[in-house]
């Protein structure tokens, strides 16, 4: 007969997921917000606020590297899940 009890591993691997699915919504919502930077850079260049434009793009670059290193986290994690 099998145990049907949640075991330690399993709630790991669940909370493990959970991380893997926040983590992908995390980088859908820097995605969007990276195209918002682009887009007001862009606006601020064209309004001559080009100081202003290049702080825009110092955290257009700031997200990027968060973003990379997100999405290296969201693949190792994955990856550990899958190996259930």
């Amino acid at each position: 007969m099998t145990d049907s009890t949640p075991t330690q591993n399993d709630a790991d691997l669940d909370a493990l997921q959970e991380v893997v699915d926040d983590s992908k919504y995390a980088l859908s919502v820097l995605e969007d917000v990276q195209g918002l930077l682009f887009r007001l850079s862009e606006e601020l260049e064209e309004k001559g606020e080009g100081t202003l434009a290049g702080d825009v793009r110092v955290s257009q670059h700031a997200l990027e590297t968060v973003r990379e290193r997100l999405e290296r986290a969201s693949g190792t994690a994955q990856e550990l899940n899958e190996g259930r």
